[in-house]
Formats: structure tokens, sequence, C-alpha cells
């Protein structure tokens, strides 16, 4: 029965691997190992996992800072002069529907200003 890998490419491997420092370092790694070594990613994922030099991923994923819900209802407040008290139930709206209304006041917001300036 033949090697999958030889030592050589173990050591280059487990070299590579250990000079990630976050989950898309690592990723990206496996991927070039994956490529110059004519392998896939999950094979290269299985030898490092059985060498024991696979990190696992955190799960967590990098979410674009943006708006909340909160954020978004005071902005459109603001952008069409209403008061606090008023547009109570604006926020029972979701997100995507708050982020739309948002970005139309940006664009109506942008349109006046071209004209005022034309």
């Amino acid at each position: 029965m033949s090697k999958a890998y030889t030592d050589k490419q173990v050591e280059v491997m487990v070299e590579a691997y250990g000079a990630g420092n976050t989950d898309a370092e690592r990723k990206e790694i496996m991927e070039k190992l994956a490529v110059t070594m004519g392998k896939t990613v999950g094979s290269i994922r299985a030898k490092l996992v059985a060498v024991g030099h696979y990190i696992k991923l955190t799960g967590k994923t990098t979410k674009e800072a943006g708006m909340n819900k909160e954020q978004y209802v005071n902005a459109i407040r603001i952008s069409i002069g209403a008061r606090d008290n008023e547009l109570k139930s604006l926020s029972n709206a979701t997100k995507a529907d708050l982020e739309v209304i948002m970005n139309q006041l940006r664009i109506i917001n942008n349109t006046q200003e071209v004209k005022e300036l034309g």
C-alpha cells in the first residue's frame, strides 16, 4: 500500500498551515496546498487532523459592522423630519425593509442635492 503523502509533503503541509493565524488564512493555505499537491482540501484537512496539526475553525463569522434596527428607525425618522414619538410601529418592520427605506431616502436626498447644485 502506497502512502498518500510523503514525509516531506507532510512536513511542508504542517509548516505552511502553522503559519496561518486566522481561520481565513488557514483556509487559504489549505486551498493552496491542495492545488500544489494535487489533492483535495478535504484530504489536506484529514492529513493535518491525522498528524495532530489541524486547528478547528472557530465557527465565528465576521459580520460586517452595520446599523441595527433601532439605528435604522432613528435615521429614517430624522431623514423625514418625524418626531421621536412618531412612527412607533416602524420598529416592527424587518431590518431588511428598514434598510430598503433608508437606501431610498439616501437616493432621494442625493437627487435633491444634485438638483440644488445644478
